[in-house]
């Protein structure tokens, strides 16, 4: 497996990890979401939006660790980068549009959204043509 393969993969499992973070605080400790990413509006966070933000959390969650399992299936690489695409332009609009959230709240969360669908998009080539199988040796040994 490549250096570059084995870097994503790792990365898309750091990531699913650190959303599963955000999972729990969408269930089970919505006033810490309210605190942390939406501080300008913390009253438009009730608990089912707690609840909401956890279920497509945990499905972005889910669609890194199949992408890092399976990275050269051409559909779910593209789900994948598409939900980091769409997860920055969402945060960016309630930063801009909506003002529910501060610059300094979604400077983490649309960091890693940005770099992962950049490096992801960069590399579409590559990552999703098939890896080359290891060369065998074709000589025949002689008894």
């Amino acid at each position: 497996m490549s250096l570059a393969r084995t870097a994503l993969k790792t990365w898309l499992f750091i990531v699913a990890c650190l959303r599963l973070f955000a999972v729990y605080l969408g269930v089970f400790n919505t006033a810490d979401l309210k605190r942390g990413l939406f501080p300008l509006s913390p009253s438009s966070v009730t608990d089912l939006y707690g609840r909401t933000f956890a279920t497509w959390t945990v499905l972005t969650c889910s669609l890194c660790v199949i992408c890092a399992l399976n990275l050269s299936s051409k559909p779910i690489y593209l789900a994948t980068l598409l939900s980091f695409v769409y997860a920055a332009v969402h945060l960016g609009t309630e930063a801009f549009v909506f003002k529910t959230c501060s610059l300094a709240s979604a400077a983490s969360p649309v960091t890693i959204a940005v770099t992962t669908s950049t490096w992801m998009a960069i590399g579409w080539k590559h990552y999703l043509s098939p890896e080359p199988s290891p060369k065998r040796s074709t000589s025949k040994k002689s008894f």
